[in-house]
This record gives C-alpha cells, sequence and structure tokens, in this order.
C-alpha cells in the first residue's frame, strides 16, 4: 500500500497494464464486473471497426469493377463531317450505351449507399469506443482513489 501513496521512481517505471492490474486487484465486485463489461464491449466495437474496414474495402473494389459504359463525345463540326453509316454506327453505341448508364449509375449509387452507411456506423462505433475508453479510466481512477484516499493530494 505504501508504493502507491508516493509517487515514487518504482511506481514511474511501472507499466499501465501493471498499475491497471494493481487497482483491479482493489477493486469490489461490481467495479470488476463494470470494468469486465466495459473491455468486453470495446473488443466487440474493434472486431466490428475492423470488419467495417474489410467490408469498405470490398465495396471500393467493386466500385472500381463497375466501369461507367464507354463515351464518345464529338462536337457539331464532327458530326455534320460524318458519313451516313458512321453517324448511323455512332447513333447505335450512344443508343447501347444510354440503355446501359442507368444499371451502371443504379449499381454505382447502391455501392455508395453502402459504403455512406458502413461509414456512420463506423463513425458510431468509433465515438463509443472513445466513451467505453473514457468511462473505463474514470472508473480505475475512481477504484484506486477510493483504496487510497491519500492520493487526493496529488492530483
Amino acid at each position: 500500500m505504501k508504493e502507491m501513496e508516493k509517487p515514487n521512481q518504482e511506481t514511474k517505471k511501472r507499466s499501465p497494464r501493471e498499475l491497471v492490474k494493481e487497482a483491479m486487484r482493489r477493486a469490489n465486485k461490481r467495479e470488476k464486473q463494470e470494468r469486465t463489461s466495459i473491455v468486453k464491449r470495446e473488443k466487440e466495437i474493434f472486431k466490428r471497426m475492423k470488419e467495417i474496414m474489410s467490408e469498405i474495402k470490398l465495396l471500393e473494389q467493386k466500385r472500381r469493377e463497375n466501369k461507367m459504359p464507354e463515351s464518345e463525345y464529338h462536337t457539331l463540326e464532327e458530326i455534320k463531317a460524318m458519313s451516313v453509316e458512321d453517324l448511323q454506327e455512332w447513333n447505335k453505341r450512344m443508343e447501347i450505351r444510354n440503355k446501359e448508364f442507368p444499371a451502371w449509375s443504379s449499381k454505382d449509387n447502391a455501392i455508395l449507399s453502402e459504403q455512406r452507411k458502413l461509414n456512420n456506423e463506423f463513425d458510431e462505433l468509433h465515438s463509443e469506443f472513445f466513451i467505453l475508453q473514457d468511462k473505463e479510466k474514470w472508473l480505475l481512477l475512481s477504484i484506486v482513489l477510493r483504496s487510497q484516499p491519500n492520493l487526493m493530494r496529488y492530483i
């Protein structure tokens, strides 16, 4: 107990993990359960965040593979200079492109929508993760201060 009373060289050399273990040895049952639930939720959040990042990468790949239909643009002078056969062929290519474009656009919008949902979920989880970290820090601090009230003078 004396080693926690005054900050000394030995205390400063201890790793955060060791300090957390010591605080948890002093915790009551409710505090231990609360920290266990916090750590469990942090792990769940971290796992889901990794899954989201993987899903976003897959969606980015799908979007790269979803090529926009080729377009061919000509100036008015170029169109006027085309032969009838060239103009008819160009017209057919443009009709095909115009038929393909809505399908491409729909697929692209669906991918973007899914990416947006995943990004929003990631942001929410990220915020919750930081809130849980703060909650855990305050819990550990309260355990230490409850078990060693004389430490208040060092805060």
